[in-house]
Protein backbone atom coordinates (compact mmCIF):
# COMPACT_ATOMS: atom_id res chain seq x y z
CA UNK A 1 0.00 0.00 0.00
CA UNK A 2 1.43 3.37 -0.91
CA UNK A 3 1.86 6.28 1.49
CA UNK A 4 -1.14 8.27 0.15
CA UNK A 5 -3.47 5.30 0.64
CA UNK A 6 -2.26 4.81 4.23
CA UNK A 7 -2.76 8.53 4.95
CA UNK A 8 -6.25 8.48 3.43
CA UNK A 9 -7.16 5.40 5.46
CA UNK A 10 -5.91 7.05 8.66
CA UNK A 11 -7.83 10.21 7.80
CA UNK A 12 -11.01 8.22 7.19
CA UNK A 13 -10.59 6.41 10.52
CA UNK A 14 -9.99 9.71 12.30
CA UNK A 15 -13.08 11.23 10.66
CA UNK A 16 -15.22 8.28 11.78
CA UNK A 17 -13.89 8.42 15.32
CA UNK A 18 -14.36 12.21 15.43
CA UNK A 19 -17.94 11.79 14.17
CA UNK A 20 -18.63 9.27 16.92
CA UNK A 21 -17.18 11.71 19.47
CA UNK A 22 -19.32 14.60 18.23
CA UNK A 23 -22.41 12.38 18.06
CA UNK A 24 -21.84 11.27 21.63
CA UNK A 25 -21.39 14.89 22.67
CA UNK A 26 -24.69 15.80 21.01
CA UNK A 27 -26.44 13.01 22.94
CA UNK A 28 -25.11 14.36 26.25
CA UNK A 29 -25.97 17.99 25.39
CA UNK A 30 -29.45 16.97 24.24
CA UNK A 31 -30.09 14.96 27.42
CA UNK A 32 -28.87 17.82 29.61
CA UNK A 33 -30.78 20.46 27.68
CA UNK A 34 -34.04 18.57 28.00
CA UNK A 35 -33.56 18.14 31.74
CA UNK A 36 -32.54 21.74 32.31
CA UNK A 37 -34.67 23.71 29.87
CA UNK A 38 -37.56 21.57 28.61
CA UNK A 39 -39.01 19.29 31.30
CA UNK A 40 -37.20 20.96 34.18
CA UNK A 41 -35.00 19.71 36.97
CA UNK A 42 -38.00 19.12 39.26
CA UNK A 43 -39.37 16.50 36.86
CA UNK A 44 -35.93 14.92 36.59
CA UNK A 45 -35.68 14.82 40.39
CA UNK A 46 -38.87 12.74 40.52
CA UNK A 47 -37.26 10.32 38.07
CA UNK A 48 -34.10 10.11 40.22
CA UNK A 49 -36.20 9.46 43.33
CA UNK A 50 -38.12 6.74 41.47
CA UNK A 51 -34.91 4.74 40.96
CA UNK A 52 -34.80 4.28 44.76
CA UNK A 53 -31.03 4.05 44.82
CA UNK A 54 -30.13 7.10 46.91
CA UNK A 55 -32.19 8.96 49.47
CA UNK A 56 -32.47 12.55 50.55
CA UNK A 57 -30.53 14.80 50.08
CA UNK A 58 -28.54 12.86 47.45
CA UNK A 59 -31.43 12.54 45.03
CA UNK A 60 -31.65 16.35 44.88
CA UNK A 61 -27.86 16.68 44.56
CA UNK A 62 -27.88 14.27 41.62
CA UNK A 63 -30.91 15.87 39.97
CA UNK A 64 -29.53 19.39 40.18
CA UNK A 65 -25.90 18.61 39.30
CA UNK A 66 -26.04 15.74 36.78
CA UNK A 67 -27.56 17.76 33.91
CA UNK A 68 -24.83 20.39 34.22
CA UNK A 69 -22.15 17.71 34.23
CA UNK A 70 -23.74 16.11 31.14
CA UNK A 71 -23.81 19.50 29.43
CA UNK A 72 -20.14 20.13 30.23
CA UNK A 73 -19.09 16.65 29.07
CA UNK A 74 -21.12 16.97 25.86
CA UNK A 75 -19.72 20.38 25.00
CA UNK A 76 -16.17 19.21 25.65
CA UNK A 77 -16.69 16.22 23.34
CA UNK A 78 -18.21 18.39 20.60
CA UNK A 79 -15.62 21.16 20.87
CA UNK A 80 -12.65 18.79 21.18
CA UNK A 81 -11.70 20.22 24.61
CA UNK A 82 -10.21 18.12 27.42
CA UNK A 83 -10.98 14.98 25.44
CA UNK A 84 -9.53 12.48 27.88
CA UNK A 85 -11.47 13.80 30.85
CA UNK A 86 -14.67 14.23 28.86
CA UNK A 87 -14.42 10.74 27.37
CA UNK A 88 -13.69 9.21 30.77
CA UNK A 89 -16.64 11.02 32.37
CA UNK A 90 -18.95 10.07 29.49
CA UNK A 91 -17.95 6.45 29.93
CA UNK A 92 -18.39 6.54 33.72
CA UNK A 93 -21.78 8.28 33.48
CA UNK A 94 -22.97 5.73 30.94
CA UNK A 95 -21.78 2.76 33.01
CA UNK A 96 -23.38 4.13 36.19
CA UNK A 97 -26.64 4.73 34.35
CA UNK A 98 -26.55 1.21 32.91
CA UNK A 99 -26.09 -0.12 36.45
CA UNK A 100 -29.01 1.98 37.70
CA UNK A 101 -31.26 0.74 34.88
CA UNK A 102 -30.34 -2.91 35.51
CA UNK A 103 -30.88 -2.41 39.25
CA UNK A 104 -34.34 -0.91 38.68
CA UNK A 105 -35.27 -3.72 36.28
CA UNK A 106 -34.13 -6.42 38.72
CA UNK A 107 -36.18 -4.80 41.51
CA UNK A 108 -39.29 -4.56 39.29
CA UNK A 109 -39.48 -0.76 39.32
CA UNK A 110 -41.70 0.78 36.64
CA UNK A 111 -39.55 3.64 35.37
CA UNK A 112 -40.42 6.58 33.20
CA UNK A 113 -36.90 7.59 32.28
CA UNK A 114 -36.15 11.29 32.32
CA UNK A 115 -32.98 10.94 30.27
CA UNK A 116 -34.25 13.07 27.41
CA UNK A 117 -37.00 14.99 29.14
CA UNK A 118 -40.35 13.96 30.57
CA UNK A 119 -41.62 10.61 29.34
CA UNK A 120 -45.09 9.16 29.72
CA UNK A 121 -44.02 5.76 28.41
CA UNK A 122 -42.47 3.17 30.72
CA UNK A 123 -38.90 2.17 30.03
CA UNK A 124 -38.52 -0.90 27.86
CA UNK A 125 -35.60 -2.39 29.74
CA UNK A 126 -34.07 -4.64 27.04
CA UNK A 127 -34.07 -1.78 24.50
CA UNK A 128 -32.68 0.71 27.03
CA UNK A 129 -29.93 -1.69 28.08
CA UNK A 130 -29.02 -2.33 24.44
CA UNK A 131 -28.88 1.40 23.76
CA UNK A 132 -26.64 1.96 26.78
CA UNK A 133 -24.29 -0.89 25.87
CA UNK A 134 -23.88 0.67 22.41
CA UNK A 135 -23.34 4.07 24.02
CA UNK A 136 -20.68 2.61 26.30
CA UNK A 137 -19.02 1.09 23.24
CA UNK A 138 -18.97 4.51 21.58
CA UNK A 139 -17.59 6.03 24.79
CA UNK A 140 -14.86 3.38 24.88
CA UNK A 141 -13.85 4.20 21.29
CA UNK A 142 -13.73 7.91 22.08
CA UNK A 143 -11.74 7.24 25.25
CA UNK A 144 -9.32 4.98 23.35
CA UNK A 145 -8.87 7.69 20.71
CA UNK A 146 -8.27 10.35 23.38
CA UNK A 147 -5.68 8.16 25.10
CA UNK A 148 -3.94 7.32 21.79
CA UNK A 149 -3.90 10.48 19.66
CA UNK A 150 -2.85 10.13 16.06
CA UNK A 151 0.54 11.37 14.93
CA UNK A 152 -1.16 14.27 13.13
CA UNK A 153 -2.73 15.53 16.36
CA UNK A 154 0.52 15.30 18.32
CA UNK A 155 2.34 17.72 15.99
Amino acid sequence: MNEDAVELRMSLTEMILRSIQVGLGVVFVWAAGNKLFVSGVEVFMKDVVNFRIVGEPWDAVIAYSLPWLELLVGLCLILHIQQRGAALLATLLSVVFLGAIISAWMRGIDLHCGCFGKSTEAVKYPQKITQLVLQIGACALVLWRAMNPSKCEEN
